[in-house]
């Protein structure tokens, strides 16, 4: 009798321990799912923060939002994205070379050619823009999800191009060559979305001698590769009860190049 005591007592035991070794297993195996879906979440921001977008010299900034478009040149890359106070976007790891006329004018880089200025019209709801000793660089334009109509909004002038921070308006061009404040060196410059705005395109103002009406597309040659990457601003994050702490990469829909 004392035998099948010690054997049920001994098998009552095994139960409970196997029990509590099964829950100890199970507790790890959920941590370690939470732990893999954070890390997920992260990765994928990563990664979509250093990816490069593709700008050809031919990407015509005046067909931003067009439903009917010319044959001078091709679209422009847009992105699409949730419409909010407080964000910004910043470019870098701009790279690349391209020229106003294949064969005849110099390659330059995104800042533009530095021998010629840009003083090329608004067109069809969409601003112009001013430039002193620049041409062809990388220019933006924010729009929401409408078509661009008239009247334009002012164009912007550039005689510096050491600014810090800008906020323009939707529909209007604005200059964003290599991204910095200096070429090729310098601080990271802050290019503030308009609240309403829920794409951005990018590509090249180009004009015949680079004035007057936007046109000659035809020959740009070459292309640039960038890093975008949209921020929410840490003070919006905290008033709405997000909490502070460092800005944070928003995700974005959809590329189109």
């Amino acid at each position: 009798m004392a035998r099948y005591k010690y054997i049920y007592i001994r098998f009552f035991l095994n139960i409970n321990v196997k029990k509590e070794v099964e829950e100890v297993v199970m507790r790890n195996i959920l941590d370690l799912i939470f732990i893999l879906f954070v890390v997920l979440i992260a990765v994928s921001n990563d990664a979509y923060a250093s990816e490069y977008l593709t700008i050809n010299a031919k990407a015509n900034i005046f067909w931003s939002g067009k439903s009917a478009q010319s044959e001078d040149g091709i679209s422009p890359t847009f992105i699409s994205f949730s419409s909010q106070t407080g964000q910004y976007c910043i470019f870098s790891n701009i790279k690349g070379d391209i020229s106003a006329k294949k064969g005849e004018l110099p390659y330059h880089d995104a800042d533009g050619g530095d021998n010629d200025s840009t003083n090329i019209l608004s067109y069809d709801g969409i601003s112009g823009i001013v430039a002193s000793n620049r041409y062809l660089f990388f220019v933006g334009m924010f729009a929401d999800d409408t078509e661009p109509t008239e009247p334009a909004p002012d164009r912007l002038e550039y005689t510096t191009y050491d600014f810090k921070e800008i906020s323009p308006e939707l529909n209007q061009i604005f200059f964003i060559g290599d991204g910095l404040t200096g070429n090729g060196s310098g601080e990271v410059q802050k290019f503030n979305i308009p609240p309403k705005a829920t794409r951005l395109f990018l590509g090249f103002a180009d004009a015949y001698t680079f004035k007057g009406q936007p046109c000659c597309y035809y020959d740009n040659d070459g292309d640039i590769n960038v890093t975008l990457e949209i921020v929410e601003s840490p003070e919006e994050k905290d008033d709405d009860g997000g909490g502070g702490g460092s800005c944070f990469i928003k995700s974005l829909i959809k590329i189109k190049r």
